[in-house]
């Protein structure tokens, strides 16, 4: 009887467990209470580089409120450049001629130093930030394009050459020599008179020859380039090709032969003297050097293949000149390479074995104040002028 009882009653606990299960709860996490020194703590501190680590400085764009730095008294100045630029139709870019010229006359390390600057331009407008005795150069430099007296004054331009050096006997007694920097390059002023007669008087000689028109007009502060030259077409060198026929491939090369010349005047700003860079490169090919090569065949066997190896003779030229604005500059290159085509003479034609041609080369240059009558600006102005028809 007991036995029945206790087990019915084991079964009626087990469905009670079975049926309703106790849930789980997790523990609930407590938040820690905040430091009492937490509101008086200071910010955290940047820590030092260590050893071997660079420290980052911040840049300009970090900066706040940063600035062009003037602890050599650097000042900024800008420039208007369009009474120049509006007529100077002989360059696409006329801004950078005035840029080269302050680079000239300021010297080119002036902005590449320890002292902090800028230079730059547009068609508009010039910006220019440096000292102010480097400023004053600046200015008197854009004054000098855009000023009106800048386009009253015009230059002519000869270069001629001669094959004999006795024509320097017209200039001992009527020119003044001038300073030059390059060696064997000589150069005298003499007055426009005397330059007229010399001239003239060295046209007459046979081995005179021009290489510029007599009507050459030069704008002031418009820089001239001259180019007499010929290609020179030659076989440089032999390549393999492998298994092709003909198993090899000719490398030509060129040589310009010929001189080409850069003249570059401008007017000082009190009109009284004048500025101008010269820049001349003569290169002749007195000979070839013939080179036999000896190249196998992809059938078998050798064959020969002449190479040639120029003798080129070269001169160069590069300086600067100052000379009164009321007188004439004459340059003179001294014994130069005259390439064949520019030797005179109807047929320019060198026998073999004779030595290679040499000339003087002379520049000839010579400011003049424009007439009224080419002023372009003031036939402009004329042909806009209609007389009170309209």
């Amino acid at each position: 009887m007991w036995r029945w009882q206790w087990f019915v009653l084991v079964l009626l606990g087990s469905s009670v467990a079975w049926a309703d299960p106790p849930s789980f709860v997790p523990p609930r996490k407590t938040a820690r209470p905040p430091r009492a020194d937490a509101a008086d703590s200071p910010p955290p501190q940047r820590r030092r580089p260590g050893r071997g680590t660079v420290p980052v400085r911040p840049t300009a764009a970090q900066l706040p409120g940063a600035r062009l730095p003037n602890t050599h008294g650097q000042v900024w100045r800008e420039y208007d450049l369009r009474p120049y630029t509006l007529h100077a139709n002989w360059s696409a870019r006329p801004e950078q001629i005035v840029i080269d010229w302050i680079l000239r006359l300021t010297g080119y390390e002036a902005w590449h130093s320890d002292v902090p600057a800028m230079l730059c331009a547009d068609r508009q407008t010039l910006w220019a930030y440096h000292t102010p005795e480097v400023q004053q150069v600046v200015a008197d430099t854009v004054a000098r394009f855009t000023q009106p007296q800048a386009r009253r004054h015009v230059f002519s331009l000869h270069v001629i050459t001669l094959s004999k050096p006795n024509w320097r006997v017209h200039l001992h007694r009527v020119a003044q020599a001038v300073p030059v920097q390059s060696q064997g390059v000589q150069a005298w002023v003499l007055r426009r008179e005397d330059a007229t007669m010399i001239l003239a008087k060295l046209a007459q000689r046979q081995d005179f020859r021009r290489h510029t028109s007599p009507q050459l007009v030069i704008e002031n502060g418009q820089p001239y380039s001259l180019s007499r030259t010929r290609p020179r077409n030659y076989v440089q060198d032999i390549q393999l090709k492998g298994e092709s026929l003909p198993g090899f491939e000719v490398v030509g090369g060129r040589i310009e032969e010929g001189f080409s010349l850069e003249v570059a005047p401008l007017v000082s700003r009190d009109q009284k003297t004048v500025d101008v860079v010269i820049k001349c490169h003569v290169d002749q090919l007195e000979r070839f050097h013939p080179v036999l090569l000896d190249l196998p065949t992809p059938v078998g066997g050798q064959q020969r293949i002449k190479v040639d190896v120029p003798q080129v003779c070269q001169c160069r030229l590069q300086e600067q000149f100052r000379w009164p604005e009321d007188q004439v500059l004459v340059v003179c290159l001294g014994r130069v390479p005259m390439p064949n085509h520019l030797e005179p003479g109807l047929v320019p034609l060198r026998l073999a074995g004779a030595p290679p041609a040499r000339a003087d080369l002379i520049i000839w240059l010579e400011c003049r104040e424009r007439p009224a009558s080419e002023d372009p600006l003031r036939n402009a102005a004329r042909a806009r002028n209609y007389h009170g028809r309209y």
